[in-house]
């Protein structure tokens, strides 16, 4: 790890090299990050709201998630509805 984020991996069988810390990962799952490929909302902020705050917002959430990329979705309204969220 570096910086907190896994920067290398060892082939399973291969020895270990000496580390400063062992984490006992025993039971659990490293996976890249999640993508959410239609995300209305999270954290109670809606892509509808229309500002940098609710996307900031959502983003935070997402990442607490584990989601690293996300595409911001809209529901279902009129032109100038529409146009307030892009």
């Amino acid at each position: 790890f570096e910086d907190g984020r896994i920067c290398a991996t060892i082939p399973q069988g291969e020895a270990l090299p000496a580390a400063d810390e062992v984490i006992d990962a025993s039971g659990s799952w490293a996976v890249p990050g999640f993508i959410d490929i239609h995300a209305h909302g999270a954290n109670d902020h809606d892509t509808c709201d229309g500002t940098a705050e609710a996307i900031h917002g959502i983003a935070a959430a997402k990442v607490r998630e584990g989601v690293t990329t996300w595409l911001p979705t809209t529901l279902t309204l009129g032109h100038g509805g529409a146009a307030r969220c892009l």
